[in-house]
């Protein structure tokens, strides 16, 4: 199985899903959110095989790491010393 065939193969399988699902002027869940979540992680991990197949999945280089990280750490920071003024 070549990889435009996988992505056909999951395109197919999400638009058989999607015709199940009922109208949108319901109130109800729809698309993905109307799967269970196991099929959702199914489809995420073809879609994670497949992009790392075909070379085009995101590679961090140390310098991304390296600033998301310090990103999250003032992030925390922030929120803790928010947090310090509040009672607990």
């Amino acid at each position: 199985m070549t990889k435009a065939q996988t992505l056909e193969d999951l395109h197919r399988q999400v638009r058989e899903e999607d015709k199940m699902v009922l109208h949108s002027n319901d109130r109800r869940a729809r698309g993905l959110a109307a799967m269970s979540p196991e099929r959702r992680r199914e489809i995420a991990s073809k879609g994670g095989r497949t992009s790392q197949a075909r070379g085009t999945a995101h590679q961090w280089t140390a310098e991304e790491a390296s600033a998301a990280g310090k990103k999250g750490s003032a992030r925390y920071a922030l929120r803790r010393a928010e947090m310090g003024g509040m009672a607990q």
